[in-house]
C-alpha cells in the first residue's frame, strides 16, 4: 500500500475550482493552509475585517470563515489592530513548515 506524502493529503483539500473544502484537523495541514492563503493576500494594504472575511470566504467552500481569520491572526499571518477595525497582512510572517 501507497502511503500518500503531505503534498499529496494537502491537494485532497482543495475542489476543481481550487477553494479549500474542509479546515483540515491536523495543525501541519492547518498550517499550510495558512501559508496559501498569506501567499495570495495583496500586501501594504489595509484590510476591515468585512473584506478579509471575503477574501476568505472566496477561498474556501465551508462555511467557517471565521476560524479561518482567527488562525490566520493567531498565527500572526494577519496582523490585527486591538480595536479590531483593520487587518494588515504581515509581510514579515515567517511561514511555518511543520
Amino acid at each position: 500500500m501507497k502511503r500518500k506524502n503531505k503534498k499529496d493529503k494537502f491537494e485532497t483539500l482543495f475542489n476543481d475550482e481550487g477553494k479549500f473544502i474542509r479546515w483540515p484537523a491536523q495543525l501541519k495541514y492547518q498550517t499550510m493552509v495558512i501559508n496559501y492563503l498569506h501567499s495570495i493576500l495583496e500586501g501594504d494594504k489595509e484590510f476591515t475585517e468585512n473584506e478579509i472575511n471575503q477574501f476568505i470566504k472566496s477561498n474556501i467552500c465551508f462555511y467557517d470563515h471565521v476560524t479561518v481569520r482567527k488562525n490566520m491572526v493567531g498565527i500572526k499571518a494577519l496582523i490585527k489592530i486591538d480595536d479590531g477595525r483593520a487587518y494588515y497582512k504581515n509581510n514579515d510572517y515567517k511561514r511555518l513548515y511543520l
